[in-house]
Protein backbone atom coordinates (compact mmCIF):
# COMPACT_ATOMS: atom_id res chain seq x y z
CA UNK A 1 0.00 0.00 0.00
CA UNK A 2 2.85 2.26 0.71
CA UNK A 3 4.62 1.82 -2.45
CA UNK A 4 1.32 2.00 -4.47
CA UNK A 5 -0.17 5.25 -2.90
CA UNK A 6 2.73 6.70 -1.53
CA UNK A 7 2.39 10.22 -3.98
CA UNK A 8 -1.08 10.32 -3.21
CA UNK A 9 -1.45 9.59 0.88
CA UNK A 10 1.92 10.48 1.52
CA UNK A 11 4.11 12.99 -0.45
CA UNK A 12 1.80 16.30 -0.07
CA UNK A 13 0.98 15.31 3.54
CA UNK A 14 4.48 15.25 4.15
CA UNK A 15 5.22 18.78 2.96
CA UNK A 16 1.99 20.04 4.77
CA UNK A 17 2.43 21.50 8.68
CA UNK A 18 -1.26 20.38 9.29
CA UNK A 19 -3.25 17.31 8.26
CA UNK A 20 -7.08 16.80 8.14
CA UNK A 21 -7.55 12.84 7.43
CA UNK A 22 -10.94 11.82 6.39
CA UNK A 23 -12.69 8.80 5.66
CA UNK A 24 -12.63 8.73 2.06
CA UNK A 25 -12.23 10.32 -2.09
CA UNK A 26 -16.08 12.11 -0.89
CA UNK A 27 -15.04 13.73 1.89
CA UNK A 28 -11.89 15.13 1.09
CA UNK A 29 -12.77 17.17 -2.39
CA UNK A 30 -16.40 17.37 -0.16
CA UNK A 31 -14.64 19.24 2.86
CA UNK A 32 -12.21 21.59 0.74
CA UNK A 33 -15.20 22.49 -1.89
CA UNK A 34 -17.52 24.09 0.99
CA UNK A 35 -14.15 25.67 2.96
CA UNK A 36 -13.44 27.47 -0.12
CA UNK A 37 -16.99 27.93 -0.95
CA UNK A 38 -17.73 29.79 2.33
CA UNK A 39 -14.55 31.27 2.43
CA UNK A 40 -15.83 33.01 -0.67
CA UNK A 41 -18.97 34.74 0.49
CA UNK A 42 -18.02 35.17 4.13
CA UNK A 43 -14.06 35.70 3.90
CA UNK A 44 -14.23 37.10 7.48
CA UNK A 45 -15.72 34.02 9.44
CA UNK A 46 -14.50 31.29 7.06
CA UNK A 47 -11.17 30.29 5.40
CA UNK A 48 -10.05 28.11 2.48
CA UNK A 49 -8.21 24.71 3.44
CA UNK A 50 -5.41 25.82 1.50
CA UNK A 51 -5.07 29.12 3.27
CA UNK A 52 -4.90 27.29 6.63
CA UNK A 53 -2.06 25.43 4.89
CA UNK A 54 -4.42 21.95 5.91
CA UNK A 55 -4.01 18.95 3.48
CA UNK A 56 -6.77 16.80 3.11
CA UNK A 57 -5.89 13.16 3.48
CA UNK A 58 -7.93 10.23 2.25
CA UNK A 59 -7.67 7.71 4.44
CA UNK A 60 -9.29 5.03 1.94
CA UNK A 61 -11.73 3.86 4.55
CA UNK A 62 -13.14 4.50 8.28
CA UNK A 63 -10.87 1.91 9.86
CA UNK A 64 -7.81 3.78 8.69
CA UNK A 65 -8.21 7.41 9.43
CA UNK A 66 -6.72 6.40 13.42
CA UNK A 67 -3.92 4.97 11.79
CA UNK A 68 -2.96 7.54 9.17
CA UNK A 69 -3.54 10.18 11.75
CA UNK A 70 -0.81 8.61 13.87
CA UNK A 71 1.64 8.27 11.51
CA UNK A 72 1.65 12.37 10.57
CA UNK A 73 1.15 12.92 14.30
CA UNK A 74 4.34 11.21 14.78
CA UNK A 75 6.06 12.92 12.06
CA UNK A 76 4.79 16.38 14.46
CA UNK A 77 2.41 17.35 12.06
CA UNK A 78 -1.08 18.87 13.60
CA UNK A 79 -3.27 16.17 13.03
CA UNK A 80 -7.35 16.48 12.80
CA UNK A 81 -9.99 14.18 11.63
CA UNK A 82 -13.35 14.05 10.20
CA UNK A 83 -15.74 11.10 10.07
CA UNK A 84 -19.01 9.68 9.54
CA UNK A 85 -21.08 8.15 13.26
CA UNK A 86 -18.04 5.94 14.80
CA UNK A 87 -19.00 3.01 17.80
CA UNK A 88 -17.81 4.92 21.00
CA UNK A 89 -14.33 2.28 20.33
CA UNK A 90 -13.72 3.92 17.09
CA UNK A 91 -13.80 7.25 17.95
CA UNK A 92 -11.87 6.52 20.81
CA UNK A 93 -9.27 5.09 18.46
CA UNK A 94 -9.02 8.23 16.43
CA UNK A 95 -9.49 10.77 19.01
CA UNK A 96 -6.02 9.52 20.47
CA UNK A 97 -4.43 10.10 17.32
CA UNK A 98 -5.78 13.76 16.65
CA UNK A 99 -5.92 17.46 18.28
CA UNK A 100 -9.74 17.68 17.09
CA UNK A 101 -12.12 14.84 15.83
CA UNK A 102 -15.57 16.29 13.51
CA UNK A 103 -17.83 13.42 13.68
CA UNK A 104 -21.40 13.55 12.44
CA UNK A 105 -24.09 11.56 13.43
CA UNK A 106 -24.85 10.63 10.15
CA UNK A 107 -24.14 6.97 8.37
CA UNK A 108 -22.27 9.45 5.61
CA UNK A 109 -21.47 12.49 4.33
CA UNK A 110 -24.36 12.25 1.78
CA UNK A 111 -27.30 11.90 4.04
CA UNK A 112 -25.93 14.79 7.00
CA UNK A 113 -26.29 17.10 3.59
CA UNK A 114 -29.43 15.81 2.60
CA UNK A 115 -30.36 16.02 5.59
CA UNK A 116 -29.23 19.36 6.82
CA UNK A 117 -29.92 21.48 3.82
CA UNK A 118 -32.96 23.14 2.44
CA UNK A 119 -35.13 22.14 -0.78
CA UNK A 120 -34.68 24.95 -2.79
CA UNK A 121 -30.68 24.28 -2.90
CA UNK A 122 -31.09 20.06 -3.94
CA UNK A 123 -33.93 21.93 -7.04
CA UNK A 124 -31.05 24.24 -8.08
CA UNK A 125 -28.34 21.64 -8.03
CA UNK A 126 -31.08 19.12 -9.73
CA UNK A 127 -31.27 21.59 -12.78
CA UNK A 128 -27.87 22.05 -13.28
CA UNK A 129 -26.35 18.54 -13.40
CA UNK A 130 -26.00 15.99 -16.17
CA UNK A 131 -28.28 13.45 -15.38
CA UNK A 132 -26.71 9.80 -16.17
CA UNK A 133 -29.69 8.24 -18.47
CA UNK A 134 -30.74 5.49 -15.55
CA UNK A 135 -31.38 7.89 -13.21
CA UNK A 136 -33.18 10.67 -15.27
CA UNK A 137 -35.38 7.93 -16.74
CA UNK A 138 -36.07 6.31 -12.68
CA UNK A 139 -36.95 9.79 -11.66
CA UNK A 140 -38.82 11.08 -14.81
CA UNK A 141 -38.05 14.82 -13.53
CA UNK A 142 -35.42 14.94 -11.29
CA UNK A 143 -35.97 18.79 -10.59
CA UNK A 144 -39.24 17.94 -9.14
CA UNK A 145 -38.26 15.21 -7.24
CA UNK A 146 -34.79 16.36 -6.49
CA UNK A 147 -35.31 15.28 -2.68
CA UNK A 148 -35.19 11.34 -3.97
CA UNK A 149 -33.24 11.54 -7.13
CA UNK A 150 -30.22 13.31 -5.82
CA UNK A 151 -29.71 10.84 -3.07
CA UNK A 152 -29.50 8.50 -5.52
CA UNK A 153 -26.78 10.64 -8.02
CA UNK A 154 -24.70 11.13 -4.55
CA UNK A 155 -24.81 7.12 -4.56
CA UNK A 156 -23.66 6.63 -8.21
CA UNK A 157 -21.35 9.33 -7.97
CA UNK A 158 -19.79 8.37 -4.62
CA UNK A 159 -16.05 9.66 -4.83
CA UNK A 160 -16.79 11.60 -7.98
CA UNK A 161 -17.61 15.38 -8.13
CA UNK A 162 -21.53 15.59 -7.08
CA UNK A 163 -21.29 15.94 -3.12
CA UNK A 164 -18.49 18.41 -3.61
CA UNK A 165 -20.14 20.11 -6.60
CA UNK A 166 -23.43 20.66 -4.44
CA UNK A 167 -21.79 22.46 -1.86
CA UNK A 168 -19.96 24.34 -4.02
CA UNK A 169 -23.23 26.01 -5.32
CA UNK A 170 -24.99 26.56 -1.64
CA UNK A 171 -25.44 30.03 0.29
CA UNK A 172 -23.88 30.09 3.60
CA UNK A 173 -27.52 29.32 5.08
CA UNK A 174 -27.63 26.27 2.60
CA UNK A 175 -24.59 24.53 4.05
CA UNK A 176 -25.34 22.16 7.07
CA UNK A 177 -24.35 23.45 10.42
CA UNK A 178 -21.55 20.29 11.21
CA UNK A 179 -20.05 21.73 7.95
CA UNK A 180 -20.03 25.44 9.02
CA UNK A 181 -18.84 24.40 12.07
CA UNK A 182 -16.16 22.43 11.21
CA UNK A 183 -14.95 25.00 8.57
CA UNK A 184 -15.26 27.84 11.75
CA UNK A 185 -13.00 25.29 14.10
CA UNK A 186 -10.52 24.97 11.84
CA UNK A 187 -9.97 28.28 10.95
CA UNK A 188 -10.26 29.13 15.06
CA UNK A 189 -7.37 26.16 15.50
CA UNK A 190 -4.66 27.42 12.47
CA UNK A 191 -5.04 31.35 12.15
CA UNK A 192 -2.48 32.93 13.84
CA UNK A 193 -3.53 35.55 16.63
CA UNK A 194 -4.48 38.52 15.57
CA UNK A 195 -2.01 41.12 14.60
CA UNK A 196 -2.11 43.65 16.17
CA UNK A 197 -3.01 41.72 19.80
CA UNK A 198 0.68 39.88 19.23
CA UNK A 199 2.51 43.53 18.70
CA UNK A 200 0.84 44.89 21.58
CA UNK A 201 3.52 45.50 24.84
CA UNK A 202 2.61 43.38 27.92
CA UNK A 203 0.65 45.92 30.45
CA UNK A 204 3.32 47.13 32.94
CA UNK A 205 4.73 49.78 35.09
CA UNK A 206 6.37 50.81 31.99
CA UNK A 207 3.62 51.23 30.08
CA UNK A 208 1.53 53.04 32.21
CA UNK A 209 0.34 56.79 31.48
Amino acid sequence: RYRQEFRQRFCEGLLASRILVVEGATEASAYTAVARRLAELEPVTYASLENLGICVIDSGGESAVATLAKLYRELGKRTFGACDKQTDADKALIEAQVEVLYMHEEHGLEDLVLAQTTPGALQRFAALVPWPPHLAQKHGDPVAHAAAALPDLFAWNKGGWSLAGFLAQCSVAEVPQFLRDACVGLKELCEPADADEEAAPPEGPANAA
